[in-house]
């Protein structure tokens, strides 16, 4: 499932957690209803820098509980097994 799909169900379903390896929603975060893992690949040129610019800082205004494990040398989608790895 696409990283922002998962962020989006967070939003509207009751979950328990979110995981999201390299999904990306705008202004999202007031509404997630449980804790989020993110797995941003340190390569990503859209996700890696939303996720520090925009939405952690959204995540310790709205108080929400989130866990980061960078991928070192990995682009976006590097978990796809049909893109290649670095």
């Amino acid at each position: 499932m696409r990283g922002g799909l998962a962020l989006l169900g967070a939003c509207r379903l009751p979950l328990a957690f979110c995981v999201d390896y390299y999904g990306m929603i705008e202004n999202v975060v007031r509404n997630v209803t449980g804790p989020i893992q993110l797995y941003p690949g340190s390569e990503g040129t859209r996700v890696t820098p939303w996720a520090y610019e925009q939405f952690l800082p959204a995540a310790t205004k709205y108080k929400k509980r989130v866990g980061l494990q960078l991928y070192p040398n990995a682009q976006h989608a590097f978990h796809n097994p049909n893109c290649e790895k670095l």
